[in-house]
Formats: structure tokens, C-alpha cells, sequence
């Protein structure tokens, strides 16, 4: 509120069944009535989540993340939070990348697709997600893959790709007109590797547009405005 002149602890590593924060999302739909704050870290040594309603002064107890198949925990690696109630969380088995589906502020996980062999780096979610259900993941081998299925499935950008397309930690984004464009990014951590474009159902490959990088430039974080500045 003040701009970030002045700062208040909210939770900590101090509270009881806090053992760590590795991770804090505002709901999108925050401000508008609405004051939900989402943390990641681990509790007892379990990867856990836990929730608060009114802007961070009190927070549900930690929920552990549970395989809705195995039953097992698992870690997590990157999130992507829908609204108040619904999150995306990438994991790994240890064989594949995990991508669940939450929508009770992780109580319960309904659902996990499949998104590649490696572990998993990145999720951002449509521009108009509500109408299309369309996540991107990007993992730790320079994969990207797709869904217009609400996570349940994925398929690797370029859909024809039998060899990463790109190098190392890959974070993605949607261009704020993708309905209208198809167009998504990618950029990868690996120096000289830079950021990409893709148009999905129009080009075959990735396309380089980093021109004005510095050599042995990397990216390791990339978002989009609402009016398209990258």
C-alpha cells in the first residue's frame, strides 16, 4: 500500500509448520474484491501450500500435495494460480514432468498430465484461459509443450519435435492477442539461446529474436505486458 516504502512480515520460516517459502502468488482476480494470497514452500518436510483470505493476516493450515492416482507427495517446482481457488503445479516423479489441477486451493488434486521426460520449469496460462483452457509448460531440457486441454494432456512445440528445440531452463508466455495470433514465446537460461517466437498451427519452428541481446546473454525470466512489450 505504501508503495513499497514500508514492509510488513506476513508469515515466516518461524511459524510452527513452517519449514520453508520458496514461493508467493496473488490470486489475479486480488483487488477486486478479493485478498487471496497463495505460498508455496514445505512443511515437516513435505512440499505444502498454504492459503490466506484477507490479505495475508491469517493463513490455512498447510495443505500437502498428494498424487490424486498414487496417493504420493509431490514437489513443487513451478505453479500457476487460476483464481482464488484453482492452481496449476508442475512436479516430477523422478520419469516424467507432472503438470496437477487443483481448483479447491489444493485440498485435492483432480487431475495430472503428462508434459515431457525432464522436470518442469515454467507454466503461464492463455490470456483468455477461462474460454480456451490453454496452459504452456516449459522444463529444465529446452521442451515446450502445449494444452488445450485444461492440463489433462500435452503435446511438445513444434507438435512434429523428436529433439529439444531449444536449450536448458525454458520460461514461456502468451502474446497478450493470442486468441487472434496463436502466438507464445520462449526463452531459455543457456547463454546465447535467447528468446523465441512461436505461432501455433502456422510455423514449424522456433524463431530467434534476440538480435539485440549481448553476447553470452541469458534469460531466465520473461514476461508480457498487456500491451504486447516483451
Amino acid at each position: 500500500l505504501s508503495g513499497g516504502a514500508r514492509w510488513e512480515r506476513l508469515y515466516s520460516s518461524t511459524v510452527a509448520a513452517v519449514g520453508s517459502i520458496s514461493q508467493v502468488e496473488l490470486s489475479p482476480q486480488y483487488g477486486n474484491g478479493s485478498q487471496v494470497v497463495f505460498i508455496a514452500g514445505t512443511s515437516g518436510g513435505n512440499p505444502a501450500i498454504w492459503k490466506s483470505t484477507d490479505n495475508g493476516q491469517n493463513f490455512t493450515p498447510p495443505r500437502v500435495t498428494h498424487d490424486p492416482i498414487t496417493g504420493a507427495i509431490f514437489p513443487i517446482d513451478t505453479w500457476a494460480v487460476v483464481n482464488d481457488n484453482t492452481l496449476f503445479i508442475g512436479s516430477y516423479d523422478g520419469s516424467n514432468g507432472l503438470v496437477y489441477h487443483t481448483t479447491n486451493s489444493g485440498w485435492f488434486y483432480s487431475t495430472r498430465g503428462v508434459a515431457g521426460s525432464q522436470s518442469l520449469n515454467s507454466i503461464a496460462l492463455s490470456p483468455d484461459y477461462e474460454q480456451d483452457e490453454t496452459i504452456l509448460v516449459g522444463n529444465t531440457n529446452g521442451w515446450v509443450y502445449w494444452s488445450n486441454k485444461n492440463g489433462v494432456s500435452f503435446e511438445p512445440l513444434p507438435l512434429d519435435a523428436t529433439s529439444p528445440p531449444l536449450a536448458g531452463s525454458v520460461t514461456i508466455a502468451f502474446d497478450p492477442r493470442y486468441s487472434s495470433n496463436h502466438t507464445v514465446y520462449a526463452a531459455s537460461n543457456t547463454p546465447d539461446k535467447g528468446i523465441y517466437r512461436f505461432i501455433i498451427g502456422t510455423r514449424t519452428n522456433w524463431e530467434s529474436i534476440d538480435s539485440t541481446l549481448p553476447s553470452g546473454g541469458m534469460v531466465s525470466q520473461l514476461v508480457v505486458s498487456t500491451d504486447g512489450t516483451l
